[in-house]
């Protein structure tokens, strides 16, 4: 049975003090960590006990951890925005924050709960902590090999339960003492939590980096796969580990040959499918050509002197925009493309400022 847990931070003074919790020194003014410990079954989160940090636990028995900040080490601001959307709201806050905050919102993390709305406007509150108290709490924790997935504050699901009046006094800074039954709001934060501040250089990561290693595997496998279509090796998976980092170089080098303007690149493969959705979206209809069998075919023949700039799919007419050094590279260009395409024909040829010569070439495609 999977278990499921809340460490739970507990702040009985406002003093800064460092105090030995276990293994681990927790400074911030941070007294005791719980860690409430709930058993994953199909009804249900189910409380099984709460135990203390002093005592050895095993991370790897837990499929979740979340962490209660204490709110006392949080801030607030109430904002008022024209609309409710969470991933709008996102951009525009760190500039809200920038003119609330006295260091910039760069030096919080920060995320938000939308209210409710009044006269068209939603109100929006917004939780952040300083990122240098949030990287000695996650690294404490760290060095016990423990790593929530979410940071959350049980506190203040409290505060934004019972509405308005409880936040104004909330945002008034006054004494922010709350009785709440922290074993029932743990369970309640597992399902749904009210904030979450692993963003940004927190961000939890993983699952994410287990899930990229799995699709990057599969990526290479596939493009593999490609280049070695009717041949008779068989490719294993060790020796696609094994030439994981000589291809993914490839695929680099093939994506800046073809769309030498793009200076940021982060994922060849999905970036590629990207420049196909685009012209898709824009109604260029690619009927009867393959453009990536084109392009492969095309990056396996290697032209001195020559850059392809630009490549336009109208039908089975491809137009290939291209540099050379000489008249002579524009012959060599022009002898390949002829392996791939039919009918081809040269123009637009221009001389540019560094002395290279600009042309263009038009063909039929061959590749079906």
């Amino acid at each position: 049975m999977k278990k499921l847990g809340v460490i739970d931070l507990q702040s009985k003074n406002h003093e800064e003090s460092s105090k030995a919790v276990g293994a681990i020194s927790m400074g911030h003014g941070i007294d005791s960590v719980l860690v409430h410990v709930f058993a994953g079954t199909p009804k249900g989160h189910v409380f099984q006990e709460t135990i203390d940090l002093q005592s050895p636990v095993n991370a790897n028995e837990f499929s979740h951890l979340f962490l209660s900040i204490p709110i006392e080490l949080l801030n607030f601001r109430m904002l008022k925005f024209p609309f409710s959307d969470r991933t709008k709201i996102r951009k525009v806050l760190p500039v809200e924050l920038n003119n609330l905050i006295l260091d910039g919102a760069d030096a919080v993390t920060f995320d938000f709960v939308v209210l409710g709305t009044a006269d068209n406007t939603f109100d929006v509150l917004v939780a952040f902590i300083r990122r240098d108290i949030l990287r000695d709490i996650l690294s404490s924790l760290n060095s016990l090999q423990i790593e929530p997935e979410i940071v959350t504050s049980l506190e203040l699901q409290s505060y934004v339960r019972n509405g308005m009046p409880e936040l104004i006094s909330l945002l008034s800074n006054a004494e922010r003492e709350h009785a709440i039954d922290r074993v029932k709001t743990a369970q309640e934060e597992l399902v749904s939590p009210t904030i979450n501040l692993r963003t940004g250089e927190f961000a939890f990561r993983k699952n994410f980096e287990t899930l990229w290693r799995t699709l990057k595997v599969t990526a290479v496998l596939s493009i593999m796969l490609a280049l070695l279509v009717n041949s008779e090796i068989a490719i294993s998976t060790i020796i696609a580990k094994k030439e994981s980092r000589f291809i993914k170089e490839e695929m680099r080098k093939t994506y800046v040959s073809l769309f030498p303007s793009d200076k940021k690149i982060a994922d060849e493969l999905y970036q590629l499918k990207s420049h196909v959705k685009d012209i898709k979206d824009r109604g260029e209809a690619l009927i009867g050509v393959h453009p990536l069998h084109f392009l492969k075919e095309l990056s396996q023949k290697q032209v001195q002197n020559v850059t392809f700039d630009e490549m336009t799919f109208n039908g089975e007419v491809v137009t290939v925009k291209a540099e050379a050094i000489s008249m002579n590279d524009i012959d060599k260009a022009k002898g390949v493309l002829s392996a791939l395409l039919n009918n081809i024909s040269t123009s637009d040829i221009k001389p540019m400022a560094d002395g290279k010569l600009l042309f263009t070439i038009v063909g039929k495609v061959r590749i079906r």
